[in-house]
């Protein structure tokens, strides 16, 4: 299913990415796999696949905030190993600023 302009805008700003990517005829996928980095576990959560290819939630550090670039890099190299094909969704705990990442 197709989704329009609106309703795709409406999913990003409330953070429904689990609803959005099942509207959209993604398979519901409800891994979870802890990383530790840094001395921090986050905690990547599958919200979607199809083909193989996986669309993850990674939480907010303990204070609230999206990792930083290095960090946000050293989990991408770790989520790899376990999901070839992916993306990353960084969030931050009050749900003003998300960055998507897509390491090609």
């Amino acid at each position: 299913m197709s989704l329009t302009k609106k309703e795709f805008s409406s999913y990003i700003k409330q953070f429904q990415f689990r609803e959005m990517f099942n509207d959209m005829g993604w398979n519901n996928d409800k891994t979870a796999q802890p990383i530790a980095v840094d001395n921090e576990t986050y905690t990547i959560q599958a919200v979607g696949e199809k083909s193989g290819f996986k669309i993850l939630l990674c939480n907010p550090l303990s204070n609230g905030l999206i990792p930083d670039t290095v960090t946000r890099k050293k989990i991408d190299t770790k989520v790899t190993k376990l999901f070839q094909e992916h993306l990353i969704i960084f969030y931050d705990a009050k749900k003003t600023e998300q960055i998507w990442q897509l390491v090609v």
